[in-house]
């Protein structure tokens, strides 16, 4: 899923919990519940090989739409914790930050300039980074996903709508 709707997770989660460690650990795992969701941009990685230029504004724009997001949690709702509300966000979206990391330090054909081949240099981070990734592929295509990613992305911009609504009830 996109960035935005696991952020839009972690922020329900941050005003239905009040202890910071338990809506980290929740919006974290939340993570993982929403990618098991059939939601059509499985195959968007696949781009990678051939329209990076894609790739990249999909990404600027689902981070563009996830700060409008942000923006409108707080105009609408004025009395929000703003400091969980960004904890919740920030567990929601961390497992695709730590594979996306993986993928950086692991891939071999990236240039050996690449400053996160730092964190590679380290067997236990190597190791947690590569065990991650697995899980979190494991988890995404735990079930057979058909659908198009323009039916998904309809899906998604209606699940953050719900939660949207859903954190203006909380």
């Amino acid at each position: 899923m996109f960035l935005t709707v696991h952020a839009a997770g972690g922020i329900i989660i941050s005003q239905a919990v009040k202890e910071p460690w338990l809506i980290f650990t929740l919006s974290f795992l939340s993570h993982y519940l929403l990618d098991f969701i059939p939601h059509g941009d499985e195959g968007i990685g696949r781009w990678l090989e051939v329209k990076n230029r894609r790739l990249f504004l999909i990404g600027t724009a689902d981070m563009l739409v996830m700060v409008i997001y942000f923006i409108f949690v707080l105009i609408f709702i004025p009395d929000i914790n703003l400091s969980l509300m960004m904890l919740g966000a920030f567990g929601a979206i961390l497992p695709d930050f730590l594979s996306q990391l993986h993928h950086q330090t692991s891939n071999y054909l990236a240039p050996l300039h690449n400053p996160l081949k730092f964190f590679n240099r380290f067997r236990l981070t190597r190791y947690f980074l590569k065990r991650h990734d697995q899980i979190h592929r494991a988890l995404h295509w735990a079930i057979e996903k058909n659908m198009p990613w323009r039916l998904g992305l309809v899906f998604q911009i209606s699940i953050v709508l719900i939660f949207f609504g859903l954190v203006s009830l909380i």
